[in-house]
């Protein structure tokens, strides 16, 4: 079953908006429609859909040209020719206001197509379903069998209808990369993430011999960060301004006040991912040995790490288990009754409490690149790279901010250059 949003802007203008609306027009007009629709699918680098076409990425695109040296009124100017042209496909479709507008009888939702629609012979999603997940994907977590679902339905927004098997070829596939990046404006990462599901999905059509071609699409290059870590002094910060919090007050079998402290210095001493320390059982707590063990079920890498952590960390631990609210323990060390969105929240306003949130780059995940950071600088990152259960070194490196490891104090070992007459005394330089 196809989508009813399925047909390219360049085709739509062509075969409909040229020849009903701009059939009297002068040739000036209609070269100026041409211009402007080329260089709209020229900076989208794909064949984009009519039904992809919003104002968000109008704006993106007006920013884009701008700064490429384009003119304001030049580039408004594009934006107005689009609109047109999007608007003569959808009467009701106003791309100037998002929400309700008076002329519309409910404002536009582009949804994702559905499952029973996709679910067809021949198509992407029912190989996925039927063999891949089954065959491929034994034993996988669900969160990843929903991350590969959702490339495909990506996939099908990007072409406008619903993708089939013959759709695993390189002008779709590229196409669709070049959609994730400059139509949905996501990142390289997240595109790299959604082209291994497709080289994935397309290699295992191949071996199944139902695709006659194998994939040959590059990696796109991703753009790597510095690594940022909490200084002590900000960590301290941090357990102090945990000590003060006071929600949530519903559902929690031990105060807020004691459960972030524990929860924080122990995710540092372990460097433990969030959902690790979540599923840490009650039974891998030895307060006797400083001992805590997390489970091969709760690891990303599925093995069990045994970790000793500090007596301060032992004693918030202990301070937190002796207050709870109810007499029923739980299984978990560290229960959490509301969601992961609930709890990275909470975090949120332990963070803004102290004036140290900036963004999403400062939730749990930087406490591991802290433990991962000061590690390293006191043992080495070979043994940062054992405590956070990675297989080798270039993946710690990625955790490591080098600005806490004095790797990034070059200037103080360098030579200095001498100044010319000023040789005798003079500190550093080529002797």
């Amino acid at each position: 079953m196809v989508a009813p949003y399925s047909k390219p802007l360049s085709l739509f203008f062509e075969t409909e908006f040229l020849p009903e609306v701009l059939g009297n027009s002068e040739k000036n007009t209609q070269d100026a429609y041409k211009k402007a629709v080329r260089r709209f699918v020229q900076w989208s680098a794909c064949d984009i859909q009519m039904h992809c076409v919003t104002e968000g990425i109008l704006d993106r695109f007006q920013r884009a040209v701008i700064i490429e040296g384009m003119t304001p009124k030049n580039a408004r100017a594009i934006c107005v020719y689009i609109r047109r042209i999007v608007r003569h496909k959808y009467k009701d479709r106003c791309l100037k206001q998002n929400g309700r507008r008076p002329h519309e009888t409910h404002p536009v939702v582009l949804a994702g197509l559905a499952a029973e629609e996709m679910d067809v012979e021949g198509s992407l999603y029912r190989f996925w379903r039927e063999q891949y997940v089954p065959k491929r994907m034994i034993g996988a977590k669900q969160a990843s069998v929903e991350q590969l679902r959702y490339s495909i339905v990506r996939f099908g927004k990007c072409l406008g209808r619903n993708p089939m098997l013959t759709d695993l070829n390189e002008e779709a596939v590229t196409g669709f990369l070049n959609w994730m990046l400059n139509v949905s404006g996501l990142s390289v990462a997240t595109t790299n993430s959604a082209r291994g599901h497709m080289v994935s999905l397309w290699r295992y059509a191949n071996r199944r011999k139902l695709i006659d071609t194998l994939p040959d699409i590059d990696k796109l290059k991703e753009y790597r960060a510095l690594p940022e870590a909490w200084t002590m002094e900000q960590l301290g910060m941090i357990v102090a301004a945990a000590r003060k919090q006071i929600t949530p007050k519903t559902g929690m079998l031990y105060p807020p006040g004691l459960y972030f402290p524990a929860l924080i210095l122990t995710a540092y001493d372990t460097g433990l991912r969030i959902r690790a320390l979540r599923g840490i059982q009650r039974t891998g707590w030895k307060p006797e040995r400083l001992e805590i063990t997390a489970e091969a079920e709760v690891m990303k890498h599925r093995v069990s790490q045994t970790f000793q952590v500090s007596e301060e960390t032992r004693d918030a631990i202990e301070n937190m288990l002796k207050n709870a609210k109810s007499e029923h323990e739980s299984p978990l060390l560290f229960p959490w009754p509301h969601s992961s969105t609930a709890l990275n929240g909470a975090y949120r306003k332990i963070l803004e409490r102290c004036g140290l949130y900036t963004s999403g780059k400062d939730s749990f995940h930087k406490l591991r690149r802290t433990s991962a950071t000061h590690l390293t600088a006191a043992v080495g990152i070979e043994a940062a790279s054992r405590h956070l259960g990675h297989s080798g070194i270039e993946m710690t490196k990625r955790y490591v901010d080098p600005r806490l490891t004095n790797e990034h104090r070059a200037a103080h070992n360098l030579p200095r250059p001498k100044s010319p007459g000023h040789s005798n005394g003079a500190k550093g330089g080529d002797q």
